[in-house]
């Protein structure tokens, strides 16, 4: 198993962790939007730097952008997989990617004007509200607590960060030629004593 960081390194958004088994299989840990970058912020949410359609599956661990907001354009680009997530998150995610939908859209009018009157090619959002309710299409809502198969090889296992309403942890278990291993991919963790958020659980896992 080869785990390779194709965002949220050197830098706190753009959220994408990408394990590939020995068998091929590749898991996405979320898949975020790139913020604050730039000049590099647009090659940046163009550029996986892998190939979408060759994703097994996506585990989504909250709905803030920087860890969601490129779900829509994956799907876009070729992948056809479930994405993984609590049922909060799923919920959050809608509103949050249509809402990112909307300005992508909006903000691609306002430079078209300029482009037009300088005469110069268009641009194209990121993603459209069409894209984001395609993306939503794919989502899988399990609930905290709950061994569920990812794919073959790999189960997961949701347990609250504490971090926003529906965040999780996700802790995998992956089996590779009879041997088991374990990864914990924290996510955003919260913090103790919120007054409204639960109480970050263990990292730890059963």
């Amino acid at each position: 198993m080869k785990i390779a960081f194709h965002g949220a390194a050197r830098t706190v958004t753009g959220t994408k962790h990408l394990l590939t088994l020995k068998n091929g299989k590749k898991i996405l840990l979320d898949c975020g939007m790139f913020q604050g970058m730039g000049r590099d912020t647009d090659r940046l949410n163009l550029e996986f730097g892998f190939e979408p359609s060759q994703v097994d599956a996506v585990i989504l661990s909250h709905a803030h952008i920087d860890h969601s907001g490129l779900l829509p354009r994956l799907v876009k680009d070729g992948y056809k997989g479930k994405i993984f997530c609590t049922p909060a998150t799923g919920t959050l995610s809608e509103i949050m990617l249509e809402d990112s939908a909307q300005i992508q859209e909006d903000d691609a009018k306002f430079v078209n004007k300029r482009m037009l009157a300088q005469n110069k090619p268009l641009v194209q959002p990121l993603y459209r509200l069409e894209d984001a309710k395609a993306a939503m299409q794919r989502f899988s809502r399990v609930e905290y607590g709950q061994w569920f198969h990812v794919t073959e090889e790999v189960e997961a296992l949701f347990t609250d960060a504490g971090h926003l309403i529906g965040s999780a942890c996700i802790h995998l278990k992956v089996t590779e030629n009879g041997k088991e291993t374990r990864i914990t991919f924290s996510g955003d963790v919260g913090r103790y004593r919120d007054v409204i958020l639960k109480v970050t659980r263990s990292i730890s896992a059963g």
